[in-house]
């Protein structure tokens, strides 16, 4: 192999590496957001459900409403930390490559 492709080769190869350590960042971050996301759900939903027995009355039509009103600053949040995650991966990449690559002489 020439040298010019031995060169590409070995970028191509960093690259790469970099890539799927900036997909398993940004994977686990995002698993890490859903999982909050479900725990603030449940925890919603476990304080709405009450115990059937004596004394206690049906549930309203409304109810629901409630439920919902408890969930969207929560959902606001998790969307405006799913839209960062493009900015983090580019940035996990970055830092990733160059971190693989070394340090280059400025030409």
């Amino acid at each position: 192999m020439q040298a010019g492709y031995r060169t590409i080769l070995g970028e191509m190869l960093l690259a790469q590496s970099a890539a799927l350590g900036a997909f398993a960042d940004v994977t686990a971050r995002c698993t890490s957001l859903l999982a909050q996301q479900y725990q603030a759900a449940a925890a919603t939903f476990a304080a709405e459900i009450r115990p059937k027995g004596v004394g206690v009355r049906p549930t309203q039509p409304g109810a629901s409403s409630e439920i919902t009103g408890h969930l969207l600053p929560g959902s606001a949040d998790f969307c405006r930390a799913l839209a960062g995650l493009p900015r983090i991966s580019m940035l996990s990449f970055l830092s990733r490559y160059d971190g693989l690559r070394g340090r280059r002489s400025v030409v």
